[in-house]
């Protein structure tokens, strides 16, 4: 009978939570800064500079610039925080109502959010204190998801978690030594992998909020 070839096949899952994990105030100017709009276009990366110029958020003294960019209805948006500034991000609808806000136990900022209407959003880019300065660049994107189906070995999903769990098939033509992992920025991913005589479970295998399992 012949052996399983031990060669390692990497498959990974990337999933983004529906539920906002943190919370932020809408940044409110301060005695002195610029709080001008600058206008963004989604998918393209603009940069800025948070200096002693920007204007302040009254709450804790950091320092904000604020973008404003047409969102379509029914998207899964993501915005990603890149350069020297140790920085966070949150997004305001038309309204400004506050509707998330990037982590802040990461080092890149990052922030999804599914838009259900389209309009015009704000998203604001602050200093994680108020002794954080430096430029930085803002980059947006539509994302593609796949909630459920069948994954083939090699391949890279996008996901949106609402509140039950993803289920997808995993397609397997070859006996081998696979390795499946799952990330998110959003929750602490957990992974569960069943059938065929198999059944695993991680939540912490590959890393802070990221799964990985070994068939």
């Amino acid at each position: 009978m012949s052996q399983p070839t031990r060669a390692c096949l990497p498959l990974s899952l990337v999933l983004i939570s529906g539920i906002a994990l943190s919370a932020c105030s809408l940044p409110t100017r301060g005695p002195a800064g610029d709080a001008r709009l600058t206008t963004a276009a989604l998918g393209s990366a603009v940069r800025g500079e948070i200096t002693s110029a920007s204007a302040i958020n009254a709450n804790d003294g950091s320092r904000y610039q604020r973008f404003t960019l047409p969102l379509p209805a029914d998207s899964l948006i993501q915005f990603k925080l890149n350069g020297p500034l140790a920085g966070r991000l949150s997004l305001f609808d038309s309204h400004g109502q506050f509707l998330a806000a990037s982590r802040e136990d990461t080092d890149a900022a990052q922030l999804n959010h599914r838009v259900g209407a389209a309009g015009t959003y704000t998203v604001a880019v602050s200093g994680r204190d108020h002794l954080s300065f430096g430029p930085y660049q803002l980059s947006s994107a539509v994302l593609e998801t796949r909630n459920s189906g069948t994954v083939n070995v090699g391949e890279e999903i996008t996901g949106w978690r609402h509140q039950s769990a993803n289920l997808y098939s995993l397609q397997i033509d070859t006996a081998a030594l696979y390795e499946i992992t799952l990330r998110s920025n959003d929750f602490d991913a957990l992974l569960r992998l069943g059938g065929n005589g198999q059944s695993l479970e991680d939540d912490d295998g590959a890393g802070d909020a990221e799964a990985e399992a070994d068939e």
